[in-house]
């Protein structure tokens, strides 16, 4: 029976591999012109929602010998990094607009690259942060209801679009209210509302300055 360690190193460096290829490959075909739609916001990636109880079968059948096992060790490592890779996007979505971000972003990376455990409180972050959306939308607006998650209670969202101009020019109105799971500190608020408004706003600003031949 192979070592689970061993196991667990190859699974990561497979998956950390396979993620920058794919990475590499958009950003080449972006900088060529072809890609049509918006860059992608990590942060704002989710997993299906059966995955945590799947991941708590994999570490279940990690210990398990012989091949399931194995497969174990693997699934539970490679899906830990995903979370991990989601983790470290909420971390960039949280500090934009920090004066501090590089050197709290620098000295998180510095910390998984020399200690390697960082890592897995990335990856507990990333599994709190999943939250389910329920979409709903018209002519000129959007609205969007999260799920309770252990973060907080509810996420409502709207965005109203209104013509200006002669229709030459659209003004955006965007609406975000967030019941959390208990009180948070003012300084927090604020650090965090940008943020959010950063990211929902990017992908929409983008597209619209696309559209313009911008």
């Amino acid at each position: 029976m192979s070592a689970p360690a061993p196991l667990a190193t190859a699974a990561v460096f497979t998956t950390a591999t396979n993620m920058f290829n794919l990475w590499l490959a958009s950003r080449i075909v972006r900088i060529s012109g072809r890609l049509n739609r918006p860059a992608s916001d990590l942060s704002a990636m989710r997993f299906p929602v059966y995955a945590p109880a799947l991941i708590g079968l994999a570490v279940a059948a990690s210990f398990l010998p012989g091949l399931l096992g194995s497969f174990g060790v693997v699934l539970t490592a490679s899906m830990l990094l995903a979370y991990a890779v989601l983790g470290l996007a909420v971390m960039h979505a949280i500090t934009r607009g920090m004066n501090s971000r590089p050197f709290a972003l620098g000295g998180l990376y510095a910390a998984v690259i020399i200690f390697g455990w960082p890592m897995l409180l990335l990856s507990m972050l990333g599994l709190a942060d999943t939250e389910m959306l329920e979409y709903h939308w018209g002519p000129d607006w959007l609205v969007w209801d999260a799920e309770p998650t252990a973060q907080q209670y509810a996420q409502h969202v709207e965005y109203q679009l209104q013509a200006e101009n002669d229709g030459q020019a659209t003004r955006v109105r965007v609406e975000i209210t967030v019941e959390p799971v208990a009180p948070i500190p003012d300084f927090l608020i604020r650090k965090a509302s940008g943020a959010v408004l950063d990211a929902a706003t990017a992908g929409l600003r983008e597209l619209a300055l696309r559209g313009n031949g911008n």
